[in-house]
Order: C-alpha cells, then sequence, then structure tokens
C-alpha cells in the first residue's frame, strides 16, 4: 500500500472535498475526464453515494445506529467505505464519525504484507506498526480477546482492543475491533470498528488484558487461547455480538 489516505481529515468531518478531489484526480488516468465526472457527482449525491458504501461493504442493510460515510474505489487497486454515527448533513454532504463507525477498505497487497497481518491477528506481533506505515494512526492499549468466526463469504478474523484513533473527532479510549476477512483473492480485506468502551458486556473484565496480554481460561474451562469465554462468564459472548455485526456485511464482494 504505497498511496496514504488523509484519515484524520475524514475522521474529523471534513470528508466531502477531499474524496471528491481524490475521486475525480485517481479515476481519471483510466476511464477519462468524463467518468471521473461522473463519480465525482455520485459522491455528492447522498443516495448514490449510499448506494456505492452498500456496494463496497456488500451490504442490504446497516446496524442500527450506522449511516452510510462515503466510499471510494481507485480500479484495480482500492475500495474503502465509511460507516458513521451521525446522519447526512442538510446539505448533503455526509455525517461524521463521533464515537462508533466503520472504516473498511480492500486493497492490493503483497505476500509481505498479508503475513506481518496475519501475524497481528494471530497475537505474533501485537502492534499496529502495518496499519501505521498507511497512516492509520491507531495506539492500541489493553487488549480483549481475538477469535475467528465464519462470516458471509468467508472466515472473518477479529481482535479488540481498548485503544485510540488518532486525530479522530473523539480523543477518548474506544473499544476498537479490527476485522480481517479472508477472501480468496490477493486483497487484504480490512474493517476497523470503533465502539465506546461502555459497549463492552456486562462482566466483561480487563484483569488478564491490563499488562497487553491475552486473557486466560479459567481452570477447567476448555475456551482457547485468546478468546472472551473467561473474561465474560458467557462462551462466546462477545464474539457472537461481533460476528452478528459483520453479518450485515459481504466483505469478499470489493
Amino acid at each position: 500500500m504505497a498511496k496514504k489516505f488523509p484519515w484524520g481529515c475524514v475522521l474529523g468531518g471534513c470528508a466531502a472535498t477531499i474524496v471528491v478531489v481524490i475521486v475525480v484526480v485517481s479515476v481519471a488516468g483510466y476511464f477519462g475526464v468524463k467518468k471521473a465526472k461522473e463519480l465525482g457527482e455520485s459522491m455528492t449525491d447522498p443516495a448514490k453515494r449510499a448506494d456505492r458504501v452498500m456496494d463496497v461493504l456488500g451490504a442490504e442493510s446497516l446496524p442500527e445506529g450506522l449511516y452510510p460515510g462515503f466510499a471510494l474505489s481507485v480500479p484495480f487497486f482500492m475500495d474503502l467505505a465509511f460507516l458513521v454515527d451521525n446522519p447526512p448533513k442538510e446539505n448533503g454532504e455526509p455525517g461524521h464519525m463521533e464515537s462508533r463507525g466503520l472504516i473498511y477498505f480492500s486493497v492490493r497487497a503483497g505476500g509481505h504484507q498479508q503475513r506481518e497481518l496475519e501475524r497481528f491477528f494471530e497475537g505474533e506481533a501485537n502492534d499496529a506498526e502495518l496499519l501505521r506505515q498507511n497512516n492509520i494512526k491507531i495506539d492500541l492499549d489493553r487488549l480483549i480477546g481475538r477469535g475467528i468466526f465464519d462470516g458471509q463469504d468467508s472466515p472473518v478474523r477479529w481482535v479488540s482492543y481498548i485503544g485510540r484513533m488518532k486525530d479522530h473527532s473523539s480523543s477518548a479510549e474506544s473499544l476498537i475491533t479490527m476485522l480481517k476477512a479472508d477472501c480468496d483473492d490477493s486483497r487484504m480485506h480490512l474493517g476497523i470498528w470503533l465502539r465506546p468502551i461502555s459497549a463492552l458486556p456486562e462482566g466483561l473484565t480487563q484483569s488478564a488484558a491490563e499488562d497487553g496480554g491475552e486473557p486466560e481460561a479459567e481452570a477447567g474451562s476448555e475456551a482457547p487461547a485468546g478468546s472472551t469465554q473467561a473474561a465474560t462468564g458467557e462462551p462466546d459472548a462477545f464474539e457472537a455480538e461481533i460476528a452478528e455485526f459483520a453479518g450485515h456485511f459481504r466483505f469478499c464482494v470489493s
């Protein structure tokens, strides 16, 4: 991923102008000025913009409380979609992400990048350096858990942390869940789901993750390493909530 994206501006709510400019410049080289103009116009039309977001996410409906932000596609290279917790503005511009939202991108990635991402989701590399290299500035403080479940069209790996996303409109700590769809292609399919810490299920303790370690299973438990069974007392309850959220999307369509 050689190209970088101004995530801070997007998360702060100034997406409309940035997106239209990037779409026009990026697409012009592939389809000419006319096609770029058409796509630029679709980004400023709330209905067309929403349709494009739904297409990139492979969604027929959205989780309650989230709205289409915008979507961006660079042919043969990248598809990007944002969901935000503020509805579109009266002038038609997309709303911004305040405390909840989803950042999803599907991008061509080399073998090294794919392996590094695998290491991160499997717990072999507990930092977000791969994301920072692509200008996604994220601090991960305390691990909550990790796992894998069957998505609509592929297995989906997940890992959840308490942390902060720099340049976000809110500086408060968030519950950050990262989702990786294991699609049968050469792309990296990654989602970043942000929620307030209050979204943690009641009874979920962080004592086992305070120092960055994995939550440990209780004596006699058969919970796999990295699960949240011991912390919640309810096997797979936290993962089930994540799977329900991801069930709105077919990540491998983009």
